[in-house]
């Protein structure tokens, strides 16, 4: 301790279960553990007076710095929107200011962009899944994109040729699915509540009705 009461740092360790951690300690005793940057960055070495300023500094860059590994490790398993990161980090109890401050971050660096997951997610639900509007926009509701970016990735990811084809082939599989025996308004009614559920808007489902229940194929 000198002569103002401080702390000094008598030894940095690298710790056991994570060897990119370090153990900062006072006179043998520990003081606190943070990622080796941290402790760099901070000027934290032997030698260093550990004043109670300088501790907080050292623990708020630490949060940062594991909220900021945790959010590419999330992103890394899939992409996420930026209400869902913010939530999935806020479950692991990092502060608020902390977990804001890594979403700045992020989307500066482009590693989280609410238009680009929207695009991308409208383009393998309409493709992939055959969705209608109506049910991917419900989605990305639920994952926090807003309405603005939503109209927006679906005018780009598809047309309305698209969103058709799309009610198209889902109505003629389900259609030909249907038992032979049904009467042709129940046959109609199941068809017509099943392109429902799969989230078509209305005029395209009363268009694909025409040509695959009126057709028959």
């Amino acid at each position: 301790m000198d002569t103002f009461g401080n702390i000094t740092v008598t030894a940095i360790r690298p710790q056991t279960r994570n060897p990119n951690r370090v153990s900062i300690y006072c006179d043998d005793d520990f003081v606190l553990g943070v990622h080796r940057d941290v402790a760099a960055s901070a000027g934290i070495r032997v030698g260093t007076a550990l004043t109670e300023e300088l501790q907080q500094i050292a623990k708020k860059a630490d949060a940062a710095y594991r909220a900021r590994d945790a959010a590419v490790h999330l992103l890394a398993h899939r992409p996420r929107t930026t209400t869902e990161l913010r939530r999935k980090l806020l479950q692991k109890d990092y502060p608020d200011d902390t977990v804001e401050s890594v979403i700045r971050t992020l989307t500066v660096e482009g590693l989280i962009d609410d238009y680009v997951f929207a695009t991308e997610f409208v383009e393998q639900r309409v493709r992939g899944r055959r969705h209608g509007t109506v049910r991917i926009r419900s989605e990305l509701l639920k994952r926090g994109i807003s309405a603005s970016v939503i109209d927006s990735a679906i005018r780009r990811g598809s047309t309305q040729n698209d969103w058709k084809e799309a009610a198209t082939q889902e109505a003629r599989k389900k259609w030909q699915k249907l038992p032979d025996g049904l009467e042709l308004r129940r046959r109609r009614k199941r068809l017509y509540d099943h392109l429902v559920r799969r989230g078509f808007d209305f005029g395209i489902i009363r268009e694909v009705m025409e040509e695959v229940a009126n057709g028959g194929s």
